[in-house]
């Protein structure tokens, strides 16, 4: 039997896998797809897994001593890091 917490870890583990799944589907598909038999676009099923897991990160942050916020800066850090690679990949000709 797990704790409650670790309940909850798996599930963000389970979410983010799912974030990862319907990343995948957008780079494959483009965005704006819609996978037949369905009414929503590849954003909009990503949107929504996005959610999901910010709903379990929310629950975490509630009930554990996980203490997540938005870092701002380390945001902005990533972003330059990404900016820096980007740049790199397109000079040696990997990306448009």
């Amino acid at each position: 039997m797990i704790s409650r917490e670790k309940f909850l870890l798996a599930l963000l583990a389970e979410e983010a896998a799912e974030v990862a799944q319907a990343t995948i589907k957008a780079i494959r598909f483009g965005l704006q797809e819609v996978k037949e038999g369905t009414t929503t676009t590849n954003a909009q099923r990503l949107n929504g897994e996005l959610q999901d897991l910010m709903g379990i990160l929310t629950m975490l942050n509630d009930e554990t001593s996980l203490d997540y916020h938005t870092d701002l800066d380390a945001v902005l850090a990533k972003r330059e890091r990404v900016e820096k690679y980007y740049a790199y990949s397109k000079s040696i000709g990997e990306v448009q």
